[in-house]
């Protein structure tokens, strides 16, 4: 089981969404639980990806939201 299931619960829903991490377009199902995403999971059906993806693309979801968006001077 994944540390994110384990630490916030079993999803509600998903929603069939699009990595953005790069430009593949590889398809995801985002397992939500409200509006969290609980785990992000390769979409079997997806036609750039056929179900697989790649480790950035999977756990990318999880960085930090204190994470810095651009460089310091």
């Amino acid at each position: 089981m994944e540390k994110s299931v384990i630490q916030f619960g079993q999803a509600e829903h998903s929603v069939i969404t699009t990595c953005a991490y790069c430009g593949v377009g590889c398809s995801f199902r985002a397992e939500m639980q409200g509006n969290r995403v609980v785990r992000m999971v390769p979409d079997k059906n997806g036609h750039a990806n056929h179900g697989h993806s790649c480790v950035k693309g999977r756990f990318a979801w999880a960085t930090p939201p204190t994470r810095t968006a651009s460089p310091h001077p």
